[in-house]
Parts: structure tokens; C-alpha cells; sequence
């Protein structure tokens, strides 16, 4: 009974369909990516946490004690405020922070959606390449076999068999690295989607040679204001422009607090009273400049890395463009060739006539794989 039940299991998987995975389901898990997730957070957290300056710097209470009696006390309020300069470029700085974070957030899903586009693109190449390598092997198979049976006829080239047996033992190799290959690629894509079990690629909706010929035209000239590199770029250099800007605003910050106190005498009711101050910095020996050299610095390399960047981009994009239009170049040739060998005429010819070697059918057949 249990073997029957075990059998019944077997049967039911064996007939069972694989899982589809729709390419847009495949593409959709990128949300799911633990390097966007972690940049996502980040993103959320700075939405809903703005790094503000206050009005006030610091707010001090303070008493003091005259003569060393208790009844002789004074307290005082002091405030030190900020600038409305430094409030307004450090407002600035985290506007550009979060601009910033959210270009690294599309950078991020781009990685995830590129992983996920060349796994798919690397296991649709490697099926086609397995099946083409299994057919080869079946025909290096029969040709090794007409070889061995022909040993004893007069012409016979051991070199040919040789040759075979080589070409044979070379496409085993192949299999079993493209097999391995292609496991490890559907267990990955397995890993995008949730699933364990085995599944189909649905490629339906894929673009074609035209419609990416077409679209190259529109990428030169969009690159500059779409680049997620350059628009970070642009980002840093506005983040260290604000930087400096809010450091100078606060060293040159006039106020440096407003105080007030209130004198209490015990011992002369008349003496009760009420002071305001007014602390005034003086631009003498400010220990902020060096940093304020340093922030300046720091915007000039970001300037400087900025047009590094929009060359380096421009050429790179340039270059993929000219790789694609050759590669296309290259395909329209080879599909011409294809569309126009007779290699299957030929097969078609030989087929007709009686007494045809096997060993020329196979090397046709080869040819047109």
C-alpha cells in the first residue's frame, strides 16, 4: 500500500506543469531586493525626520550667589539663537540630502532590476545552447558509431574516429557546465520569486532587434538629464555647497546670546531688579575657518568629480551605443546567412539520391546546427 501511495506521488509530480514565472512578476521582486529594502528605509527615515536647526542653539538657566550669602541671589536666563542664514542653508541641505537619498534609491532598484534581467537573459542563452549541444551530441553519437562499424573497410582513417571521440567527450564537458549553469540560475531566479519547485520563464512581451535599433536614437541625447550617476553628482556638489554656506552663516552670526536676570536682595527690598544682555561676537581669531577651508575644498573636488563624471558617462553611453548598433549590424548579417544557406537544400538533395555516404548526411546535419 505505501509503495503505491509513494508511486501515486511520483506519477502526480512527474505530470505535473511547472510554475510559470511571468517576466514582470521576475522584475517585480526587485522591490523585494534586501539592498533596495535597506535603502528604502533609510529613504523613509529621512522623510519623516528632518534634521532641522532650531531657532535656539542652547538655553541656559543660571544663578548666582553674591558674598557668599543666600540671600543675595541672582538668576539668569540665557539664550543663544541661531542665524536665520544657518536655519535657511541647513533647511537647503536637507532637501538636497533627501533628493539625494532618493536617486540612491533608483540607482538601487536599477541594480536589482539588472541582476534580474541578465539571470533571465543568461538562462534563456544557456537553455537554447543546452539543447543545441544535446543535438550535436546525438549526431556525434551516430557518427562515431558509423566510424566504429566501419574499421574494416580499406580507407578507412582511424583520425577520423579519433576526432570524433573528441569532439563527442568536448560536448559532455559542455553539458555538464551549461546543466550546472542553468541550475544555478533557476535556483537563484527561485530565490527572486519565492519558489523552490521548477518553473517555466514566460517570455511573452519580450522587445525585438527593431524596436531597440529605434530606441538608441533617443539615448545620446537624454543622457545628461536622466543619468542617475550624474544626477548624484550634481547632488553632491549642491549638499557641499550648502554645507559651507550654513558653516559660514553661523560664524557669521553676530548675536552671541540674550540674557536675562533678575537680582533678588533679601536684605534690601530696594534692590530688587531686572537686567537684559546682549552678547556681540567678535570676527577676531575665528577658530571656524579651517573648516570653512575645508568644506570649500570639499565643494571644489565635488565640482571637479562632477565634470569627471559627465565625460566619463558620455563616453561610456557612447560606446554601449556604437557595441549594440554593431551587435545588430552582426545579427541582420547572420540572419541574412541563415535565410540564404542551402545547407537544408542540400540535405534535401542528398537525401534524394540512392547510396549517399551517412558519414556526409551527419557532417551536413552538423553544419546546419
Amino acid at each position: 500500500m505505501k509503495v503505491l501511495l509513494l508511486l501515486s506521488c511520483v506519477l502526480f509530480l512527474s505530470f505535473q506543469e511547472p510554475t510559470v514565472v511571468k517576466v514582470k512578476d521576475l522584475l517585480k521582486s526587485a522591490y523585494t531586493d534586501i539592498v533596495y529594502r535597506s535603502q528604502q528605509e533609510k529613504l523613509d527615515y529621512l522623510k519623516y525626520n528632518p534634521f532641522e536647526v532650531p531657532l535656539f542653539d542652547r538655553v541656559e538657566f543660571r544663578t548666582e550667589t553674591h558674598d557668599f550669602d543666600l540671600g543675595k541671589q541672582e538668576y539668569a536666563i540665557r539664550v543663544s539663537p541661531n542665524s536665520f542664514g544657518e536655519r535657511k542653508y541647513n533647511k537647503k541641505f536637507y532637501e538636497s540630502s533627501l533628493r539625494l537619498n532618493e536617486i540612491r534609491n533608483k540607482e538601487a532598484l536599477g541594480r536589482a532590476l539588472s541582476e534580474r534581467y541578465g539571470h533571465m537573459i543568461s538562462l534563456l542563452k544557456t537553455g537554447r545552447i543546452i539543447g543545441i549541444k544535446q543535438r550535436l551530441k546525438l549526431l556525434l553519437e551516430d557518427r562515431i558509431n558509423v566510424l566504429t562499424q566501419s574499421q574494416s573497410t580499406v580507407n578507412f582513417d582511424y583520425e577520423d574516429l579519433l576526432d570524433a571521440e573528441d569532439d563527442y567527450h568536448e560536448v559532455q564537458l559542455d553539458l555538464i557546465d551549461l546543466e550546472r549553469k542553468d541550475q544555478k540560475l533557476r535556483t537563484e531566479i527561485g530565490q527572486f520569486v519565492g519558489l523552490q519547485q521548477s518553473f517555466q520563464l514566460d517570455t511573452a512581451g519580450f522587445v525585438d532587434v527593431d524596436f531597440i535599433e529605434g530606441y538608441l536614437i533617443t539615448i545620446s541625447s537624454r543622457s545628461d538629464s536622466i543619468n542617475l550617476e550624474i544626477a548624484e553628482g550634481k547632488e553632491n556638489v549642491t549638499l557641499a555647497e550648502y554645507g559651507f554656506k550654513e558653516e559660514k552663516a553661523q560664524r557669521n552670526n553676530p548675536i552671541g546670546f540674550f540674557q536675562t536676570a533678575y537680582e533678588n536682595d533679601q536684605n534690601d527690598p530696594f534692590k530688587n531688579d531686572v537686567r537684559l544682555s546682549l552678547g556681540i561676537r567678535l570676527p577676531i581669531a575665528n577658530t571656524s575657518q579651517p573648516r570653512l577651508n575645508r568644506l570649500y575644498l570639499r565643494q571644489l573636488d565635488e565640482e571637479n568629480d562632477l565634470e569627471i563624471i559627465k565625460y566619463e558617462v558620455t563616453q561610456k553611453i557612447d560606446q554601449i551605443v556604437d557595441d549594440i548598433q554593431i551587435l545588430i549590424q552582426k545579427y541582420r548579417v547572420t540572419l541574412s546567412v541563415i535565410e540564404e544557406d542551402n545547407t537544408e537544400t542540400s540535405l534535401r538533395r542528398y537525401l534524394s539520391i540512392e547510396g549517399i555516404s551517412p558519414l556526409i548526411l551527419l557532417k551536413i546535419q552538423e553544419s546546419i546546427i
